[in-house]
Order: C-alpha cells, then sequence, then structure tokens
C-alpha cells in the first residue's frame, strides 16, 4: 500500500521495482485500498 512506507523500503532493499499503481485494487475493513505493484526483475533478459 502507498502509504506503508516501512514495508516499501523493505521490498525496494530486497531489489523489487515498482511496476504501477493498481487504484482501488482490494477491499479493505470496508475500504478499496490503491497498491503498488512490486516486481523482481530478471536481469539475465536484459
Amino acid at each position: 500500500m502507498p502509504r506503508n512506507a516501512a514495508s516499501l523500503r523493505e521490498v525496494e532493499r530486497l531489489g523489487l521495482y515498482r511496476e504501477g499503481m493498481a487504484k482501488k485494487y482490494l477491499k479493505i475493513n470496508g475500504v478499496w485500498e490503491d497498491h503498488i505493484h512490486m516486481v523482481l526483475r530478471n536481469e539475465m533478459l536484459e
């Protein structure tokens, strides 16, 4: 989730990249929340 700074720092530390934003992606506690799609790139293909 975009507001979860600690989780974003951790996945970036692990080498994942931001791929895009999913608006109103998942309903949590009755509220539609945005989420950031994170991916691990296959450097062998680049």
